[in-house]
């Protein structure tokens, strides 16, 4: 059994090794030493290739914003503890350009100063342009050409697609080089400007026709004339015909299906066949001739030159031709009655087939009287014909 003071020799042991490792109770001990603030430290880099006049927003950890109007070195405004992560990107990109970030993510264990944000120029956005082309006849071809130098060649109707791109924002005009033969084609929605693939210019093509036409003289009454046996054009007067359109490469003949009525005629075509080219055809001739080629005269009359009375009253002029005379050809104007006061106006009508013309003075309904002894002078002019015209 251990002694009463050897066991308080123990305690008093314990308990001095207690207090000197709690720092005991009561006054005399020494202060906690101060704790060292964690570092700060930069982000940063180089900017390089941006354009004059261009900006670009760079963006730490997506929330530290820097805007950089020039090459150069950069550093956000906002620096990191040691140890903090950062992470560059590009939050706007500038107008026209393309800009990259290397080096942007790591870990800052010291001021970061090799982030290089590279800005290349985007190559222009370019776009397609093309339509359709409807009506293109089967073995034919139209060359399109778009601003006067991209040439594409169209076999067929169809989609289509100039090879050339335009640069967005660029004019393009579509337009017809070379006509396919015997077709004309027409451009609609061909020209504007190149916001994004065109698709909508449409180049609509339609078969060309010629026309048929030409002249006829000579025609007294009327004829029929046909082209190709068909089509026919009734004809009553001197001057211009015209036939309907046709393709080129098809025939034409045109003929008289149908001579004059009433009066004796032959009527000839010159140039009137051949084929249809890429011009419309103007030089038909149709001439027409009379088969009567002799001009009446005069056989008898009355009163004679020579012929001496008193007063005379009525149908004091008569005439009798050789034959027959267009009625509308003896007139006034043509068969005339002239006394010392000038002409004397009177009234004409036929009689006999229109073989006898009478001049009354006057009228037939109130006869007017030629003055006694006074010489009077009848005219017939050439003006009178007969219904072949002689």
């Amino acid at each position: 059994m251990k002694s009463l003071s050897a066991y308080r020799l123990v305690t008093l042991l314990v308990c001095s090794a207690f207090v000197a490792a709690c720092g005991g109770g009561g006054g005399g001990g020494d202060a906690p030493p101060q704790q060292t603030p964690p570092a700060t430290l930069s982000i940063g880099g180089t900017l390089t290739g941006l354009a004059t006049g261009a900006s670009v927003v760079l963006q730490n950890n997506g929330g530290s914003n820097a805007t950089l109007s020039a090459n150069g070195s950069f550093t956000f405004a906002n620096a990191l503890n040691s140890g903090a992560a950062y992470a560059v990107t590009v939050m706007t990109q500038p107008s026209g350009q393309l800009c990259t970030v290397a080096n942007g993510s790591g870990t800052a264990s010291a001021n970061v100063s090799n982030v290089a944000v590279t800005c290349v120029t985007n190559a222009p956005s370019t776009f397609t342009i093309g339509g359709a082309v409807t009506g293109l006849a089967a073995g034919t071809s139209v060359v399109l050409q778009n601003n006067g130098g991209s040439n594409l060649t169209v076999s067929a109707s169809g989609n289509f697609t100039f090879a050339t791109a335009s640069s967005s924002g660029a004019a393009y005009a579509v337009t017809v080089s070379t006509q396919p033969s015997g077709q004309t084609c027409t451009v609609s929605n061909g020209s504007g400007t190149a916001s994004a693939n065109v698709t909508n210019v449409a180049v609509d093509c339609v078969n060309s026709t010629f026309g048929v036409s030409g002249t006829v003289s000579g025609l007294i009454g009327s004829i029929v004339l046909k082209n190709n046996g068909a089509a026919d054009q009734t004809i009553s007067a001197d001057g211009n015909f015209s036939f309907a359109a046709q393709l080129p490469g098809t025939t034409y003949a045109v003929t008289v299906a149908s001579h004059p009525t009433g009066v004796a005629q032959n009527c000839n075509v010159t140039n009137g066949s051949g084929t249809i080219g890429v011009a419309a055809v103007t030089n038909v001739v149709v001439g027409c001739v009379s088969v009567d080629q002799t001009a009446p005269t005069v056989k008898d009359r009355t009163p004679r030159p020579t012929a001496v009375g008193s007063k005379v009253k009525g149908a004091v002029l008569w005439v009798q031709f050789s034959e027959a005379i267009d009625p509308s050809s003896i007139n006034t104007s043509s068969f005339t009655l002239q006394g010392p006061a000038g002409p004397v106006s009177g009234e004409i009508t036929l009689a006999n087939g229109n073989t006898e013309a009478t001049f009354t003075p006057g009228s037939v309904a109130v006869p007017a009287t030629l003055a006694y002894g006074t010489s009077y002078t009848a005219t017939l002019t050439t003006a009178v014909r007969d219904p072949s015209h002689n």
